[in-house]
């Protein structure tokens, strides 16, 4: 049997990599939301400022708006084969276009309340910077500190911005609830990156052990076709997990008679080649089977078949409730 390798149970920097910036497509509609909606927003409030600044916000946040759709798009067609490099690109452009409208949202914010726009343009600024806020959180990271860097730049102009509009105990309290509700959100966005990659693991694992399992099985099951020795395998339910065509051979079992998941002693009461004839003795045969195979102790006892063959029958336990029994023709 092949030793388990523990490192190939742990995907690579690599895989994680695609993995995480392959989930990153599928937030392509928000972003395209995000890409109608905010932009129209922020030229709807730079045209009410009527400043340069603002409309150079503007456009920069649907600059930025724009390339996360277009990563997004990218993102989505990554597969196991693309080049990290070509990975490395769209992770930069989701950076690029995070810090981006993150920074021009900041800027934004900045000078709508220093120019003291009406309440309710400032309401749907800060709502579209919580939104953002919750999309970074939500969305796998792909690099984490751009994700960080992005909230810092929101938290810090929202929190700011308030106090530059009016310095009151109520705006006081307010910017430190933002500070704090941006803080909780790098929280959860670390949270949501140790998830992700403990989740890739894990799925990796499991992959990698299934395989692992299904290659072994078939490694045991050439090995049993090449014995001299009939040999059969159950599981901790006493069905038949495995049998070799020779057991089936010496007992005058067809597959189709004694086939995988079969009860074991199916073998016994189906034989048309043992000694012992008739149900009740075959079942009072099998009983004496399941005492003896009760007891856990390996057991050599052996059959008698019409035709006069003496069958040698080894019995023992294998772990985890299952058995192994090997029959060996020990006719003189």
């Amino acid at each position: 049997m092949p030793e388990t390798s523990t490192k190939a149970l742990y995907p690579t920097a690599e895989e994680i990599r695609r993995s995480m910036t392959h989930s990153l497509g599928g937030f392509r509609l928000m972003m395209l939301a995000g890409l109608i909606i905010n932009t129209s927003l922020n030229f709807a409030v730079a045209e009410h400022i009527g400043t340069a600044f603002a409309l150079g916000a503007a456009i920069v946040i649907a600059g930025g708006q724009a390339l996360s759709l277009a990563a997004a798009h990218a993102a989505r067609r990554i597969s196991a084969a693309t080049p990290i490099v070509a990975v490395e690109r769209i992770e930069l452009a989701f950076d690029i276009s995070g810090v981006m409208i993150s920074a021009a949202m900041a800027a934004m914010i900045v000078i709508a309340l220093h120019a003291r726009l009406p309440w309710d343009f400032v309401t749907l600024l800060l709502m579209a910077a919580m939104a953002v806020t919750a999309v970074a959180t939500a969305a796998p990271p792909a690099r984490l500190p751009a994700v960080l860097l992005m909230l810092g730049l929101l938290g810090s102009a929202i929190a700011t911005g308030l106090l530059l509009f009016r310095a009151t105990p109520a705006m006081i309290a307010t910017a430190a609830g933002v500070v704090g509700y941006v803080a909780a959100s790098a929280h959860m966005a670390i949270l949501q990156h140790r998830r992700s990659i403990a989740l890739l693991t894990a799925r990796h694992q499991h992959a990698q052990l299934e395989a692992q399992a299904r290659t072994e099985t078939e490694q045991l099951a050439a090995a049993l076709r090449l014995l001299g020795h009939g040999v059969v395998i159950t599981d901790s339910d006493n069905r038949v997990a495995m049998a070799n065509d020779r057991f089936r051979e010496l007992l005058g079992l067809p597959e189709a008679v004694l086939p995988i998941g079969a009860p074991w002693h199916d073998m016994i009461r189906l034989s048309p080649r043992l000694q012992v004839k008739g149900e009740a003795a075959r079942a009072a045969m099998i009983e004496r089977a399941e005492a003896m195979a009760g007891t856990g102790a390996a057991i050599e006892t052996v059959l008698q078949l019409e035709d006069g063959s003496i069958l040698d029958v080894e019995f023992s336990e294998s772990g985890g409730g299952s058995h192994i029994v090997v029959l060996r023709d020990v006719t003189d």
